[in-house]
């Protein structure tokens, strides 16, 4: 029997929908309020703290900031939800949004996951706009979502993918920008070398975290200058590239400071570098409001323009309440962390002649291990270099698999990369050159226990390490190299050694779970 829409509350489908807007919000601010206390799963060695994590730190999203601009969006664009209570919705679309917005928080509850409780919140907005005030209500709300599901990372796979390469790419640059006010230098690596000083471009310097507060700002912005939706979308789009700009001149200028090893330096240098890139938005801005390119957007009356039917109100009203009783009644999978150490393996290998080599760890930045080690042992008339170092995969979004696992340490060029095949599975193969101990050396790597990357970025979105489906084997890295010696052959005896070094001790490898 259909319901009557005059028998429900006034407020439910009058032209003042306040108090649906206000019950809704609460029970979204009841169900997601882990979100205020939102971390990044990797783990940062750069040892930033405090305000400069803020500004600089990669891995970390600004979750107070972001969720502050998101929550000033839906106050900002009130009206257009307002203006379209009540059009016409898409049934199937509102009904994906909100179910996904359930499914995410009661996953998220089991495993912990706390991104796919940004996605939930970032569904339920669009779900429940969509359902209430239509296609004008989705893209009222629409900035906001955006915001939200900003904060969900992206998988450590694809970050590992890509942030050394950047890091190389800032060093090039900087080295080159430096060359205009007549300081000579060369690049090693993510090293900076002039006669002055050796600067490292760690993961902070790479500017993603400058870049992602920037396109933060993108639509406080616009919302604020009351530009249009696709002023906004052009902005937020030409934002990256503002912000990888303003951090190269930050970079440079770190080079060229005697005081940029102080902390309070880099705390400056990000908040000057960030009203540049708010004015490098609005540079931009203005370069588009010259040639009229997305004039601004008029503001809507603040009257409703339609009623919700019932079905629609009710669907929200119930949606909110369940995503609340999930929150609490949910419970979290847990299980006991296994166990891999290494400790095992260097007393298995106490017997050969090594050395304790430090772990780079500045270096390798967000690539993190449960356990590892480095030591350089004699073998084969040389010596070789072993570092092990195993993921327990209880930390989401952690990936052991980088090219600065392969290279292992700061300031080595990686002059070459080929894989070679074996019995066993093929190994990583690589030529790395030291300029400053004007050494090349040969890297053989193997990983285990690591799916492909669509495998990888699928287990990591469902957390389904966090779950029954978790996998108990760890993840491994095993690395060796050898000083390349001059000579043809070289490079054939040096890979015949390694590979003889890896059957030698492969017992005991096999001991803790690796090979």
């Amino acid at each position: 029997m259909a319901t009557d829409v005059s028998q429900l509350p006034r407020s439910a489908h009058s032209g003042a929908p306040w108090p649906v807007l206000a019950g809704l919000g609460a029970l979204a601010a009841v169900a997601f309020w882990d979100l205020v206390g939102y971390e990044s799963y990797r783990r940062v060695t750069d040892r930033l703290e405090g305000a400069n994590e803020f500004f600089f730190a990669p891995t970390g999203a600004s979750p107070g900031y972001v969720l502050g601009i998101a929550a000033y969006l839906l106050y900002h664009r009130h009206r257009d939800l307002v203006a379209a209570w009540g059009q016409p919705a898409r049934p199937l679309l509102a009904g994906l949004l909100l179910v996904l917005s359930v499914a995410s928080l009661a996953w998220a509850q089991y495993t912990g996951a706390q991104h796919l409780l940004a996605a939930g919140l970032g569904f339920f907005l669009l779900g429940a706009a969509e359902s209430l005030s239509g296609r004008r209500g989705l893209q009222a709300v629409a900035p906001s979502a955006f915001l939200v599901f900003l904060l969900v990372p992206a998988p450590a796979l694809v970050f590992n993918a890509f942030v050394y390469d950047l890091q190389l790419a800032i060093a090039a640059a900087a080295v080159e920008m430096v060359s205009w006010v007549g300081i000579e230098g060369f690049q090693a690596g993510d090293q900076i070398v002039t006669r002055q000083r050796i600067f490292q471009v760690i993961e902070s310097c790479t500017g993603l975290r400058i870049t992602e507060t920037l396109v933060a700002t993108a639509p406080l912005y616009a919302a604020v200058f009351h530009r249009s939706d696709r002023r906004m979308l052009a902005l937020v789009a030409l934002t990256p590239v503002i912000g990888l700009l303003v951090n190269q001149v930050r970079v440079v200028s770190l080079v060229l400071s005697p005081y940029s090893h102080v902390d309070s330096v880099h705390l400056a240098q990000g908040l000057i570098m960030m009203v540049v890139g708010v004015l490098g938005i609005s540079a931009v801005d203005r370069l588009l409001e010259r040639r009229n390119l997305f004039p601004r957007r008029a503001r809507p009356a603040e009257a409703a323009a339609g009623v919700p039917g019932a079905a629609r109100f009710t669907a929200c009203i119930a949606v909110g309440v369940g995503l609340v009783v999930l929150r609490f009644a949910v419970p979290g999978w847990s299980s006991e962390p296994g166990e891999p150490s290494v400790q095992r393996l260097r007393t298995a290998l106490r017997q050969m002649p090594s050395t304790d080599e430090e772990v780079d760890r500045e270096f390798l930045g967000s690539v993190d291990f449960t356990d590892r080690f480095h030591r350089r042992y004699e073998a084969s008339g040389r010596e070789i270099g072993l570092f092990v170092g195993i993921d327990d995969r209880t930390h989401l979004g952690r990936s052991i698999v980088s090219t600065k696992t392969e290279v292992g340490a700061s300031g080595w060029i990686l002059e070459d990369r080929w894989e070679l095949p074996t019995d066993d599975g093929d190994l990583r193969a690589l030529v790395i050159y030291s300029p400053r101990e004007r050494a090349r050396h040969l890297v053989l790597v193997r990983y285990g226990g690591v799916s492909g990357p669509l495998a990888e970025s699928a287990r990591y979105a469902l957390a389904l390490d966090r779950t029954r489906w978790r996998r108990e084997a760890p993840a491994w890295a095993v690395r060796v190299d050898a000083r390349l010696e001059p000579g043809e052959k070289s490079l054939e005896r040096t890979t015949a050694a390694l590979q003889a070094f890896l059957e030698q001790i492969e017992p005991q490898l096999g001991a803790v779970g690796i090979l």
